[in-house]
């Protein structure tokens, strides 16, 4: 079986800046790259095949250690901080996998009541909050 990641998976990223109070600009970010260490596919996509390796017992984890080295993927970017005062930014990737989510609103209009449960955390950690970056200098 294979799981096709589209490249409008509806990631979102997340940025607060990190700052004394005051005026606030929400950081760039530009270039930003997912799956870094997956190959890309000849139609230009990223296929992932599901590791059946004891998923009876544990459920599928993606990527597998067997797949990628440590069993997670990479992903990089560049960000920018518009006050130009080296400061720390704070991030967290989410993903949706749309080949079977719920309904963004329901028969009225309104948020469907599991429109929530279309988006999965990126850290392995559950509870895991907003990663902090480097200061940005440039």
């Amino acid at each position: 079986m294979r799981l096709l990641l589209p490249t409008a998976l509806a990631l979102v990223l997340l940025l607060a800046g990190c700052s004394r109070p005051g005026p606030t600009r929400i950081g760039a970010v530009m270039d930003v790259e997912w799956l870094t260490n997956w190959p890309t596919a000849g139609d230009g996509l990223k296929h992932i095949d599901l590791d059946y390796t004891d998923a009876y017992r544990d459920g599928f984890t993606i990527p597998s250690a067997a797949q990628v080295d440590g069993g997670h993927f990479t992903f990089r970017f560049k960000l920018r901080d518009p006050l130009g005062k080296g400061r720390t930014f704070r991030y967290k990737v989410y993903y949706q996998n749309t080949s079977y989510k719920f309904p963004e609103a329901d028969a009225a209009g309104e948020q469907h009541p599991q429109a929530a449960e279309n988006f999965y955390g990126s850290w392995e950690d559950a509870g895991e909050g907003f990663r902090p970056t480097p200061p940005i200098t440039d």
